[in-house]
């Protein structure tokens, strides 16, 4: 089964998540038989690209790297729809958090459960927020 990724946030650690996957993509493949395309990626700084075959990271890590929006596979989505709308099975939530009410990655990893996603989170803030929701 190959994995769709959607990556919510695309700034240091998503950006750097991007990089990492995209050089260790074949010793991924071969040690373990995981192979993933990265559908979908959602920036309030850069817009949400999504395309259902997988997007064209260096391009888009070339054009988030000179601070320029996205222009291809550009959709009129937040993240929020991104997670609800796209054929991700992983979401990636590498967003910003307010650290008093936990927003918007309570919102994100509530969606992506709701829908069916597998979540990953970079953020402590739906854990230490809420966690018994």
């Amino acid at each position: 089964m190959k994995h769709r990724i959607a990556l919510i946030g695309f700034g240091t650690v998503g950006q750097g998540l991007a990089e990492i996957l995209l050089s260790k993509e074949q010793e991924l493949k071969e040690k373990y038989g995981y192979e993933f395309d990265i559908v979908g990626i959602s920036d309030i700084a850069w817009g949400t690209a999504y395309n259902p075959d997988g997007l064209d990271i260096p391009a888009m890590l070339e054009t988030a790297k000179k601070k320029k929006k996205f222009s291809t596979d550009l959709k009129e989505w937040d993240a929020l729809a991104l997670i609800k709308e796209s054929n991700a099975t992983v979401v990636c939530e590498l967003a910003f958090t307010n650290l008093e009410t936990g927003e918007p990655a309570i919102s994100h990893c509530k969606t992506a459960f709701e829908t069916g996603k597998h979540i990953v989170t970079s953020n402590k803030g739906p854990a230490a927020l809420a966690y018994r929701s």
